[in-house]
């Protein structure tokens, strides 16, 4: 083989290798998660006594049956979120001036992408 060859055929590989990387945080997520969320981000702290959540500097309120899911439990308390953590979530209605998260799914390091 070329040398030209040999160089294409190792950029190729390259290129495979970190498309592959780059799927990794979805495709090792638990079944119980759905593909995609709707919101992303990363918890900055809890006010309000748990019921406000800064997310991305931005507040939320926390509804009155909000689901929490960890990637060991489908059934989680909203007590096992913690500062710094990747989360999907869902709001109840994202329209609304008040914004209330009605679902959260904690995501492995390294998979919210922040603009």
């Amino acid at each position: 083989m070329s040398k030209l060859k040999l160089i294409f055929l190792a950029l190729l590989v390259l290129l495979v290798l970190c498309l592959a990387n780059s799927a990794w945080s979805k495709g090792k997520l638990p079944e119980f998660y759905p593909r995609t969320f709707s919101n992303e981000g990363i918890l900055q702290k809890t006010e309000d006594g748990g019921n406000t959540l800064i997310i991305n500097a931005t507040a939320y309120k926390v509804g009155h049956n909000m689901k929490v899911h960890t990637m060991n439990n489908n059934f989680a308390s909203k007590n096992s979120l913690q500062k710094d953590m990747e989360i999907g979530f869902t709001l109840h209605d994202p329209t609304a001036k008040r914004k209330v998260i009605t679902e959260i799914w904690v995501l492995p390091k390294g998979t919210v992408e922040l603009d």
